[in-house]
């Protein structure tokens, strides 16, 4: 894998610098194979660290607006190295309660060493990777160390977790969650705790869903139609599909089945006079303008200029020209 900084901008975490090339020998003498090029473990995990301080530095934020941001500041980081270091925050975003029950005080660097522990790596290899060597995580403070002794060897659930911390919920929610739920609450907050899958909305003014599957395929994205929304295509895991022509021409927008639910629940047909009072950065208003064939008219608003500004790319790739925005 290669890296091409165009932005001549600074390698400050080294995921440029940090590549090498390793030659393994395959046991055929006079032959080896050349190992493909990849960033050093601990460059990514002082990116990850980096990347969860930005997150904390914004709690308003939504964590993927400002992993974008992120990534996009650095276009040095190879999509390989993106694709791991964003695997690694999520992985502690999703965990984050239980993570915080073993390490009492975390800080990014806590919450990124404490995973790794929870994943089988050892205390010794933890802090061989933060070493404090260049690019990679300054080395563990005595404290920092005697911390993480406490999670060496464990798996991240204990059977002594109080509930809400077990189920990854803030303790005032749980009691609303458990009237609720009852006995299924632990199923349905397990399901939220796995990785959500890619989803994506067929634009219909664009071309169908088995088109959409097709160039999808081109791509070597293999898509499966989602179970309930007619326009919905999911792809497991996340996929650099932002790059691709599917996405590029408008024909493939990135949203959750149940977003687009949303949208087909409202019935909106062409002709109609259409308020979307939360429209944001135009999800679900790209879903109704493609129901309502283009026709009629679409009035987005919301409290934020700034999301209400990135809908306009959004609106023109999909081919959208019954919309007109408003702050409210």
């Amino acid at each position: 894998m290669f890296w091409i900084n165009r932005t001549n901008q600074p390698d400050e975490y080294g995921l440029r610098e940090a590549c090498h090339r390793t030659d393994q020998s395959r046991g055929v003498a006079g032959r080896t194979k050349l190992a493909p090029r990849s960033v050093t473990p601990a460059a990514r995990l002082e990116a990850s660290i980096a990347l969860l301080e930005a997150i904390e530095a914004t709690p308003t934020r939504p964590a993927d607006a400002v992993a974008n941001d992120f990534f996009r500041e650095r276009r040095f980081i190879g999509s390989g190295d993106r694709r791991a270091v964003s695997e690694r925050v999520w992985r502690v975003l999703r965990a984050r309660r239980r993570l915080t029950w073993w390490v009492p005080k975390p800080t990014p660097r806590l919450l990124v060493a404490a995973s790794l522990l929870t994943e089988g790596w050892t205390l010794a290899g933890v802090a061989e990777s933060f070493s404090g060597d260049r690019f990679a995580p300054a080395g563990l403070e005595r404290n920092e160390y005697n911390a993480l002794r406490r999670i060496e060897g464990q798996t991240i659930d204990h059977a002594e977790m109080p509930d809400a911390v077990r189920l990854e919920l803030p303790d005032w929610l749980y009691p609303h969650l458990m009237t609720q739920y009852g006995d299924d609450l632990a199923a349905e907050m397990m399901a939220l705790r796995e990785p959500a899958p890619l989803d994506l909305r067929v634009n219909i003014l664009k071309g169908t869903r088995d088109q959409a599957r097709a160039a999808l395929a081109e791509e070597g994205w293999e898509a499966q139609p989602t179970p309930l929304s007619p326009w919905g295509l999911r792809i497991d895991g996340r996929r650099p599909v932002t790059a691709g022509a599917a996405f590029q021409s408008g024909l493939v927008e990135i949203q959750d089945e149940g977003s687009q639910l949303v949208a087909a629940l409202t019935d909106a047909r062409p002709g109609m006079r259409v308020v979307d009072w939360c429209a944001g950065a135009g999800g679900k208003t790209l879903a109704l303008a493609a129901m309502m064939e283009n026709r009629g008219q679409i009035v987005a608003c919301d409290v934020s200029a700034s999301r209400l500004e990135g809908a306009v790319r959004r609106l023109r790739r999909a081919g959208v020209t019954n919309v007109e925005r408003h702050l409210v």
